[in-house]
């Protein structure tokens, strides 16, 4: 799985996360690794059962992507799949089995 995603603004509402299901690596930049024309490194790759606080969500025609808070403070984006996790709030963050 892939993260991606930008924003300019900084910080989150963080009333949600997305609890990981499987491995999934989260990128710097707001599009795909396969989204051609970019340069796009990958940030950090996060395991199953983990979970990120969500700050965006961005639908597009060609692909979505999470806005999310790294545990640093740093900012990454992880591409929509519906089997990459499941957003909570923030009370239900705990791994899925």
């Amino acid at each position: 799985m892939i993260g991606l995603l930008g924003c300019v603004k900084q910080d989150c509402n963080e009333k949600l996360k997305l609890v990981f299901r499987q491995r999934t690596t989260v990128m710097e930049k707001p599009y795909p690794q396969w989204y051609k024309g970019v340069n796009n490194r990958i940030v950090t790759t996060v395991n199953a059962g983990q979970s990120l606080p969500v700050c965006t969500f961005t639908p597009s025609k060609d692909f979505g992507v999470y806005k999310v808070r790294l545990p640093d403070g740093s900012m990454g984006y992880v591409e929509y799949d519906p089997n990459i996790g499941k957003e909570v709030t923030n009370d239900q963050a705990r791994p899925i089995r």
